[in-house]
């Protein structure tokens, strides 16, 4: 599953307001992170549904901002990947 199809039915469950801070904090994560994984793009796509993953588990049912979100999901994916 492409990472943006994932993000898409995760956020449909979503209020729109969290909806839209979820999908700001995956492009402005992925903005940041994006040069690490080069240009294979099994490897990338891999990292990008890691991150919306990571997205994903981060935002609560309470109102968060897209910063917020961005920085648990970091946190996050620097724990998966160094497991």
């Amino acid at each position: 599953m492409q990472a943006t199809t994932f993000l898409r039915i995760k956020c449909a469950s979503r209020a729109p307001v969290t909806a839209m801070a979820m999908r700001r904090a995956f492009h402005d994560a992925w903005s940041l992170i994006a040069a690490r994984y080069g240009g294979d793009p099994t490897a990338v796509e891999s990292a990008r549904l890691r991150l919306a993953e990571c997205v994903h588990r981060a935002t609560s049912d309470a109102s968060m901002d897209a910063s917020e979100i961005k920085r648990k999901a970091l946190d996050m994916l620097v724990i998966i990947e160094n497991t």
